[in-house]
């Protein structure tokens, strides 16, 4: 009787272990961001600024979009500055102003939200850790410190590492 029982409670082990599938689509994040000029269409490749009247319009304004399918914590813009024919002034310093919770009014050069300064350079790169929405932007105003020499131009593009994307967004490495 004994070896029947240990049998039978194999048996009904057995009859209760099971297997389920299923499927699931796997996808992976993708990042980016792009610079353009304030209130434009989100298109790919940097964006260039031709500083020809300095004296009479030292800002720019312009948008960081996030083109990804995940916010952001942050971007990386780099700047390219170079002289538009001779001379011997050095290269004027870009100051880059974010406009937080607020849109620049362009013609006042004033921000309907706060301002925080987000760093200068020359030719080099500022690193904005602003957190932003998929599909959002951030409201940037490019201002120089050229007097009146001669016109320049700007180059600035972006881009974001994986360091700039929130914990758990990328799912394939």
């Amino acid at each position: 009787m004994t070896v029947v029982a240990v049998l039978s409670m194999r048996v009904a082990l057995a009859a209760g272990r099971g297997a389920a599938t299923t499927s699931q689509t796997v996808t992976s994040a993708r990042w980016g961001s792009v610079v353009v000029l304030q209130g434009q269409s989100a298109t790919s490749g940097a964006l260039v600024i031709d500083w020809t009247n300095v004296k009479k319009n030292p800002y720019q304004f312009i948008d960081l979009v996030n083109t990804s399918t995940v916010a952001l914590l942050g971007q990386t813009m780099t700047l390219s500055t170079t002289r538009n024919g001779s001379g011997n002034q050095p290269l004027p310093t870009i100051s880059l102003t974010l406009c937080r919770s607020g849109s620049w009014d362009a013609t006042a050069g004033t921000c309907s939200g706060t301002t925080a300064d987000l760093g200068s350079t020359t030719t080099g790169s500022i690193t904005v850790t602003e957190p932003v929405a998929v599909g959002g932007r951030l409201a940037l105003r490019a201002s120089t410190s050229a007097g009146t020499g001669s016109p320049f131009t700007s180059t600035f593009s972006s881009a974001v590492s994986r360091a700039q994307i929130p914990v758990g967004s990328v799912v394939n490495r």
